[in-house]
C-alpha cells in the first residue's frame, strides 16, 4: 500500500527548515511530491525560518494544532497513494 510514515521527535528547528516544506498558512497546497513536511510550533515559524525553508505549504484555511497537523499531513500523504 503506502509507505510506513516516520515521525521524530521535537528538534531544533534550524536542522530541518532547509530540507524540508514547511507547513504555514498562505502556503501553496500540499502536493503528492511532498514527503518531508516541517510541523512549526505552537506560536508559528519566524520570519527567518519561513525564509529559509523549502518551500511553505498549506494545511487548509484554519490554525491547527501541532498534533493535528500532524495527522492532517498523515492523512493527506495516503490520500495521495491512492
Amino acid at each position: 500500500r503506502v509507505w510506513r510514515v516516520e515521525i521524530s521527535a521535537p528538534v531544533e528547528a534550524s536542522t530541518v527548515v532547509g530540507e524540508f516544506a514547511i507547513a504555514e498558512p498562505g502556503g501553496r497546497r500540499l502536493r503528492p511530491a511532498d514527503r518531508q513536511v516541517a510541523i512549526g510550533p505552537e506560536g508559528g515559524w519566524t520570519p527567518a525560518e519561513v525564509a529559509s525553508g523549502r518551500d511553505v505549504v498549506s494545511l487548509g484555511s484554519t490554525i491547527l494544532r501541532t498534533e493535528t497537523a500532524v495527522a492532517a499531513v498523515c492523512a493527506l500523504c495516503v490520500t495521495f497513494e491512492r
